[in-house]
C-alpha cells in the first residue's frame, strides 16, 4: 500500500474571447501532494501559500494568514 494525497484549489482564469461571448472566473485545479502530513495544520477552505517541487507536486503548504486573504 502506498500513501498519496491530492488537493483541489481555486484559481482565477479567463476564457477565450470572441465577438459573441467572454467568460472568466475561478476553476478548481487538482494538484498532487508529497505526503498527507502537509494538511495537519490546514483547515478546509483556508487560504494557503504553496511551494512545489521539481515535478509540480506540493511539497510545503502554510496558511497565508488573514491579512493576505483580503
Amino acid at each position: 500500500m502506498q500513501e498519496y494525497c491530492n488537493v483541489f484549489m481555486l484559481e482565477d482564469f479567463t476564457g477565450s474571447e470572441s465577438d459573441d461571448y467572454h467568460f472568466g472566473g475561478q476553476k478548481a485545479v487538482k494538484y498532487r501532494c508529497l505526503k498527507p502530513e502537509l494538511f495537519k495544520d490546514i483547515a478546509p477552505g483556508e487560504v494557503v501559500r504553496c511551494f512545489f517541487d521539481g515535478k509540480g507536486r506540493i511539497s510545503y503548504m502554510v496558511s497565508a494568514g488573514e491579512e493576505d486573504a483580503l
